[in-house]
């Protein structure tokens, strides 16, 4: 019946087998076993494509359910008589998962020892369903609604640049003179150049010159750090070198921003207890406003009047 549900909610052998962690032979013998025992053809087999059925489709849905009451089944047994086993596979971006979630893993092991990780980092947005996760850690602007989200924490992003740096390109006193500064800039391709600045009522669009472009914060970072130009990025990522004086805020009473950190899960799955336990987890020890800000404010800046 998992296997069923895993082809009828991707439409793929392919992607179901991968969701289960199985070969794409076993999903096809276990549907087609299936199958003999309802005694009725549930998928539409193609060598293009895969297709429920009139009694596919109107099985999927109890089939479903089914599932779902033997998820919840399984956790209120996991509750009541031991603690959480098997596997939790989570999803979370690149540098956000090495900086401050591979810290908070080892005490969550010790806690549950029968209960495994497997972390996949990637700054792609996985699709939780098809490619088999339990739950994905976030940053940014929700819109997908078939997923259930929990808020962790504010994300604040900011601007800075080496003293080196600013020292040798000249002034910089508001946000119309980034627009003669390197920037280095966030993104994959074609990437957005333009930032987006507040200040009370105000808002200012800048579009600094490009200098460099990639899809790892570490690096853009680390190009700052050097001098190649002035970058926006998360205080998760950017607080330790302000702290050590590597860079300097600019523009300080100008805001680029925040986003919100999210643990998402799928809306059409109950909870499971190893999710709520690791969500409850990530909640107390990244608490809100996150340790990674401590202090940050008291740190002068550049251009900041």
């Amino acid at each position: 019946m998992q296997a069923f549900v895993a082809v009828g909610e991707t439409g793929s052998f392919t992607t179901a087998a991968a969701r289960l962690k199985v070969a794409r032979a076993l999903v096809s013998k276990r549907v087609a076993k299936l199958e003999r025992t309802m005694g009725v053809r549930l998928l539409n087999r193609t060598t293009r494509r895969v297709g429920l059925t009139e009694p596919g489709q109107a099985f999927l849905g109890r089939a479903q359910r089914i599932l779902a009451e033997f998820e919840r089944a399984s956790a209120e047994l996991t509750n009541l008589h031991g603690e959480p086993a098997g596997t939790l596979n989570v999803s979370a971006p690149m540098s956000f998962g090495i900086k401050h979630l591979a810290p908070l893993l080892p005490g969550f092991m010790r806690t549950y020892p029968s209960l495994k990780i497997n972390l996949v980092l990637n700054d792609r947005q996985v699709d939780l369903i098809d490619d088999g996760f339990d739950l994905a850690v976030r940053i940014g602007r929700l819109a997908d609604s078939s997923l259930v989200a929990r808020r962790l924490a504010t994300v604040r992003m900011i601007l800075c640049a080496s003293p080196a740096y600013l020292a040798a390109a000249g002034r910089l006193e508001r946000p119309a003179d980034l627009a003669h500064h390197k920037g280095l800039i966030y993104g994959q391709g074609i990437a957005v150049t333009r930032w987006t600045l507040t200040r009370g009522k105000e808002t200012v669009v800048v579009e600094p010159m490009p200098q460099m472009t990639a899809n790892n914060g570490d690096m853009l970072l680390a190009a700052a750090i050097a001098g190649e130009g002035i970058v926006m990025q998360p205080t998760f990522l950017a607080g330790d070198a302000l702290r050590a004086g590597d860079v300097v805020r600019v523009l300080k009473d100008y805001s680029p921003g925040t986003f919100n950190l999210y643990a998402v899960w799928p809306a059409n799955r109950l909870l499971p207890a190893k999710v709520r336990l690791f969500v409850d987890y990530l909640g107390r020890q990244i608490g809100d406003p996150p340790a990674w800000d401590a202090g940050l404010d008291e740190i002068d800046a550049i251009g900041s009047g």
